[in-house]
């Protein structure tokens, strides 16, 4: 059997520039201070940032993050790239969070995080 090798293709920070909760507090939620509502909580939380490595520039976006109401965290990731020579790529990912206490109050507050993809 072969091994599959990874290459780090960009890592990039992201400056969160704004988050919607729609019918209750994501902090609270995630931290457990309540619990999802029965149909889960939807929050949008938008965010922006510079790119470096082989694909570099500044990627634009929105994760569309459910609380579901068995207290998974399902993220669907749209955004857009746009390379430092001016060329558009979309982007799109999806995946499922681990709740962490601090997670909500840090995408809450202004500050950069950093992803690395491979």
């Amino acid at each position: 059997m072969g091994v599959l090798a990874a290459e780090k293709l960009y890592e990039y920070t992201l400056q969160v520039t704004g988050v919607v909760e729609y019918g209750a507090s994501f902090q609270a939620v995630v931290a457990g201070q309540s619990p999802p509502p029965p149909g889960g909580l939807r929050v949008d939380i938008a965010f922006e940032g510079p790119m470096i490595g082989r694909l570099s520039g500044r990627v634009v976006g929105v994760d569309y993050v459910t609380v579901r109401a068995d207290g998974r965290i399902d993220l669907d990731i749209k955004a857009e790239i746009t390379t430092d020579d001016g060329e558009k790529i979309a982007f799109a990912a999806s995946g499922v969070g681990i709740p962490q206490p601090d997670l909500a109050s840090s995408y809450s507050k202004p500050g950069p995080r950093v992803l690395l993809l491979v």
